[in-house]
C-alpha cells in the first residue's frame, strides 16, 4: 500500500468533520491549519507522550505532499485524531 502524505491524513481528517472535498471547497489555509495541528498533534505524541510511530515531523509550515512514514495500521489514528483537533474550529 502506497504510503499517505500529510494532504492525505489532512483531506481524511476534514470528511471526518463534514467537510469533505465532495462539497466543501478546503482553502489553502484551511490545508494550512490542518498542517500545522497535525505536526504539532505528532510532536506532542513524540515528545511529550514517547509514542513513536515514524512520522516524518515538521514544523507545521512544510511541504503537504511530503508521505507520513507511518505504518499503515496508524492512519486512522492520525486522521481520527485529527478531525478531534480540527472539529472546533469548523
Amino acid at each position: 500500500m502506497p504510503q499517505w502524505s500529510k494532504l492525505d491524513v489532512i483531506q481524511q481528517a476534514f470528511s471526518e468533520i463534514g467537510k469533505g472535498a465532495y462539497d466543501f471547497d478546503l482553502q489553502p489555509e484551511d490545508l494550512q491549519t490542518g498542517l500545522r495541528k497535525l505536526d504539532a498533534m505528532m510532536a506532542t505524541l513524540g515528545g511529550a507522550l514517547g509514542i513513536r510511530i515514524g512520522f516524518a515531523g515538521g514544523d507545521g509550515k512544510g511541504d503537504l505532499g511530503v508521505d507520513t512514514m507511518v505504518p499503515d495500521w496508524a492512519y486512522e489514528a492520525l486522521y481520527t485524531n485529527l478531525a478531534l483537533r480540527l472539529c472546533p474550529d469548523y
